[in-house]
């Protein structure tokens, strides 16, 4: 048989397994109120009523602890998606069977499917946490022996809360997918105090005074970069007329005195002029670049100050934001 008829062949075995093992009378005929029990939760689960289901097969487990029914518990718990307390009820079963049951093998298997689903969740707090702070998750207590330590929960959505005496509760919620695996850090919450007393008003009759204009901080002075950046300006501008003329010069130069042997005196006057003002190019170009870097530099220091830093998110990143001197 090739793997994908095996395969096949194992689904549909498991499928009639499943339905013979849950139909099937488990409790001693000796115990008339355990198996009325049971079959109250059967027929709830025929009709997906799970919450009644489960309720009649947990009674009927406290009269009669028989393995078909904590089987039928298990199932029930994994329909309405409490995938932890199924999974113990798997495991358990499958050791409440004769050897050679098939029912065994069902629930090992089964425990084996549900536990890649569970998911594991580590719950910290902050390190800065008065002493006798406490967190509970799902409306219990979390004891302290399980803080930091990974702890495996249902899938799903978690409601947290962090209580510390003078604080005021710290309430949250926090939702782990299937076969997740999360740390969560908790603080806690703000001082508890009484507020204070607001102010007594004008006395009637009395006309209000205008409120305060709200406070804006004063805009940034940049006119210390508006003037380097205008010298820098201005030296990039004489830079570049002097080496135009620079090159015009050379130009004459070069035609006044062939092979570099000056014989007239424009040529000597121009070779002259060529020089310096090659050396006013090279101060301008030098000065501007100067001031565009020390204007620049001004103009940063007088706007609002970019700072990076981690984020906490959906992924890794960094947020960007800024502050004023």
């Amino acid at each position: 048989m090739n793997p994908a008829r095996r395969c096949a062949a194992r689904s549909v075995l498991l499928a009639v397994l499943l339905a013979s093992s849950l139909a099937a009378p488990v409790a001693r005929a000796d115990d008339a109120t355990a198996e009325s029990l049971y079959r109250d939760g059967r027929r709830a689960a025929v009709v997906k009523d799970w919450d009644l289901a489960c309720r009649k097969f947990k009674e009927s487990l406290e009269r009669e602890p028989a393995p078909g029914t904590m089987l039928n518990l298990a199932d029930c718990e994994e329909n309405r998606g409490h995938i932890l307390a199924a999974l113990g009820h798997y495991r358990v079963a499958a050791t409440k069977f004769k050897a050679g049951d098939e029912r065994a093998e069902f629930g090992k298997q089964r425990a084996a499917a549900l536990d890649k689903r569970v998911a594991r969740l580590t719950i910290r707090l902050a390190p800065q946490s008065p002493a006798g702070a406490s967190v509970e998750r799902d409306g219990a207590p979390v004891e302290p022996a399980a803080l930091g330590v990974p702890v495996r929960v249902d899938p799903g959505e978690h409601a947290l809360v962090v209580r510390a005496p003078g604080r005021v509760d710290a309430r949250g919620s926090l939702k782990v997918g299937e076969g997740e695996t999360r740390e969560v850090e908790l603080a806690v919450g703000s001082a508890t105090g009484a507020a204070p007393a607001a102010p007594a008003g004008p006395p009637a009759g009395t006309p209000s005074a205008a409120p305060p204009e709200p406070w804006h901080p004063p805009p940034p002075d940049r006119t210390a970069a508006y003037v380097v950046l205008g010298v820098g300006g201005v030296g990039l501008v004489t830079g570049a007329v002097a080496g135009v003329l620079a090159l015009g010069a050379a130009s004459k130069a070069h035609d006044g005195c062939p092979n570099q042997v000056c014989t007239a005196q424009d040529g000597v006057d121009a070779a002259g002029r060529a020089r310096t003002l090659g050396l006013v190019s090279t101060l301008g170009f030098g000065a501007g670049v100067l001031g565009a870097l020390g204007g620049t530099y001004l103009w940063l220091k007088a706007s609002p100050t970019v700072m990076m830093g981690p984020t906490v998110g959906s992924g890794p990143g960094f947020a960007v934001r800024g502050t004023f001197e």
